[in-house]
């Protein structure tokens, strides 16, 4: 099996989906008590978003580039950055480190191909180079923009929000507005950068024509792919099943 190195992620919440999600894949193939091969590197969330809040992503590259190049002495091989806003690091920091970059949006790509998708909306993207990221990465898929009203009251969410608080249906029935303007507007389907959004878009939303795909579900497998990719026998790939 190869061996993850996995950094981040800026939320625990987050953290915990991946290391669920790929051990799942996990035991699919191998058999319920088989984990994955993996060195994780969980820096300081809050001193993660101080960076990226400053925009100084000189400074969270070289701290992600140390943290990587350590986890290769170690035996790493391939490198996930857990969450949508270190996306951007990727490439830079798998070319800094020698490790092979698993990255998101490429995954996520991967996927919406497989559903003869063309345009979708990503929702829970907060930077501009962030944006930038899953533009370039998506392409030739086109991403359908939010309006700023609709990515404020969606990162806030995203933000503030926490699994133990109390969920009023008025914040389903905002979501069901934004998902349907955003069908009208073009969106095939809906990615979800950010698995808090999950509360707001879950399964399908607009009835069953936009479909709802987790940017860190499919992320988290695209990893347990490549790691059983360190077998002789290649695994079952269960990247097309990561609509929910």
């Amino acid at each position: 099996m190869n061996r993850l190195a996995l950094f981040g992620s800026l939320d625990p919440d987050t953290t915990a989906i991946y290391w669920e999600v790929i051990n799942r894949e996990i035991r699919q193939e191998l058999g319920h008590l088989a984990t994955a091969s993996a060195i994780w590197h969980h820096h300081n969330g809050a001193e993660l978003e101080a960076l990226l809040s400053e925009g100084d992503w000189e400074g969270l590259g070289g701290l992600a580039a140390a943290a990587a190049r350590s986890m290769a002495d170690s035996g790493a091989q391939g490198l996930v950055l857990c969450g949508s806003p270190l996306n951007p690091l990727c490439g830079p920091v798998g070319r800094a480190s020698g490790l092979y970059p698993i990255c998101m949006v490429r995954a996520m790509a991967e996927t919406i191909r497989r559903f003869r998708i063309h345009r979708v909306a990503a929702l829970g993207i907060r930077l501009p180079r962030e944006h930038k990221t899953w533009c370039d990465k998506l392409s030739p898929i086109k991403l359908v923009p939010t309006t700023a009203a609709e990515t404020e009251w969606i990162n806030e969410f995203a933000a503030t929000f926490a699994p133990a608080d109390e969920f009023s249906p008025s914040l389903l029935i905002e979501a069901s507005r934004i998902a349907s303007s955003l069908r009208s507007r073009g969106a095939q389907a809906l990615v979800l950068a950010s698995p808090r959004l999950q509360r707001l878009f879950p399964d399908t939303v607009d009835g069953p024509m936009v479909p709802v795909f987790d940017a860190v579900e499919i992320h988290a497998r695209a990893a347990a792919v490549w790691a059983l990719k360190g077998r002789r026998t290649a695994p079952r790939s269960s990247l097309a099943t990561a609509a929910r």
